[in-house]
């Protein structure tokens, strides 16, 4: 894969600690996964909280999902990953 260098973002960061910053962490990842909407794919790495934040749907240690983002930040559930 050609991917560009790493880049940390506020809305990929755990809030599992620190529900006092749920919102605003969300609120951050649901601008960034605005911001990728219509662009080319992208890899984002983060945490379980955040992805069933977004998503609904939880994923164990190792997986992720596959999902299209919309222009509001919200996204829809493509495919697991691994399948």
């Amino acid at each position: 894969m050609n991917l560009t260098e790493a880049e940390t973002h506020l809305g990929l960061n755990s809030f599992f600690q620190n529900r006092d910053r749920r919102d605003a962490i969300v609120a951050a990842l649901r601008g960034l996964l605005a911001g990728l909407a219509n662009g080319p794919p992208a890899v984002l790495v983060t945490h379980q909280v955040n992805i069933r934040a977004i998503t609904g749907q939880g994923v164990r240690s190792g997986e992720g999902l596959i999902v299209q983002p919309d222009d509001d930040g919200s996204v829809r559930v493509i495919a697991p990953f691994p399948p």
